[in-house]
């Protein structure tokens, strides 16, 4: 166990075969009550993944359904320190590849049987990879949320439509017709497992992981972070529904009326909420109300009421 990262270091793609059956025999090996036999065990896993996350990059998901028995170990101190060495690999991920795998993690995490621990572990492996130095933020957080919240918004069929036409006009301009009927062979997967996302559950690990976030960080700075995000989020979630969402501004006296005609103008247009956007709607209420607790004094942006009246035409 000891020279397992020393091995790794100098047979680099050699050892790659053999990465899965050393991986479980370290998970078999984990006993809580040992804290030396932990540190140990922990430490050839980082040494593991620090000297071959080229490797395994590719096959993350893959190697998340392995590990996932530690991030969801029954143990929260076992969970926590799974979730610090594993997210040395998402960070490693690089940008167009974020979508799949956290899809890939959030779907693995959500569907049954799938255990509370394991959305619990989850949400400990989000709060690392974005956890930064000196109570901030990994460079790389308002990414990393951006893409999870854009995977939580509800497909629209017109969307849909508008992506299946530009893939047949593409087609002609393609070579290889195999690529290209494997490239919309992964699209149709890819919308697929985020239609079957379990929403409710699905922003509950963000929730719990934006806790840990502001718990982590100072007032204002890194925490605005969150709430860009969110706002993004939200913005994406109510205009297709024909709701207002901009950031509230000082009403002149000119203004109220001609804003509530808007108001209603814009309530009259909303056709239909979907249980899915009433899910992700009320979700998103969640997260607004967990940053703002955090922010003192600070006004809720109108999105938030939007959010709840949409939901009360279900």
């Amino acid at each position: 166990m000891i020279y397992s990262g020393t091995l790794a270091r100098d047979l680099r793609h050699a050892f790659v075969p053999h990465f899965k059956d050393v991986l479980l025999t370290l998970c078999g090996l984990v006993d809580p009550k040992d804290p030396d036999g932990l540190e140990d065990i922990f430490t050839a896993l980082g040494h593991l993944f620090k000297h071959l996350y080229k490797y395994l990059l590719p096959e993350l998901p893959v190697l998340f359904d392995t590990y996932s028995r530690l991030i969801s170990h029954p143990r929260q101190h076992v969970r926590h320190f799974a979730a610090e060495s594993f997210a040395f690999l998402l960070r490693k991920l690089e940008t167009p590849k974020l979508p799949e795998v956290l899809l890939a993690l959030m779907a693995k995490a959500t569907r049954p049987p799938a255990q509370h621990s394991l959305r619990e572990g989850l949400s400990f492996l989000l709060f690392e990879t974005v956890k930064g130095l000196k109570l901030r933020l990994h460079s790389r957080a308002q990414e990393v949320f951006n893409v999870i919240l854009a995977l939580l918004t509800p497909i629209d069929s017109s969307t849909t439509q508008a992506v299946a036409a530009d893939d047949d006009d593409e087609d002609g301009d393609i070579v290889d017709e195999a690529k290209a009927e494997a490239a919309k062979a992964e699209r149709e997967k890819h919308a697929q497992l985020r239609e079957e996302l379990n929403l409710p559950l699905c922003y509950g690990v963000v929730e719990a992981t934006f806790r840990m976030i502001l718990n982590h960080v100072r007032k204002g700075g890194s925490a605005e972070v969150l709430w860009q995000c969110v706002v993004k989020h939200a913005n994406e979630l109510v205009a297709p529904l024909g709701a207002t969402s901009d950031e509230p501004k000082t009403p002149t006296s000119a203004g109220r009326k001609q804003k509530r005609k808007s108001a209603a103008a814009a309530a009259a247009s909303v056709v239909e909420v979907t249980p899915r956007h009433a899910a992700a709607l009320i979700g998103v209420a969640s997260l607004f109300e967990t940053c703002a607790s955090f922010r003192s004094g600070a006004m809720l942006p109108r999105t938030l009421s939007s959010c709840r009246g949409l939901v009360c035409r279900c």
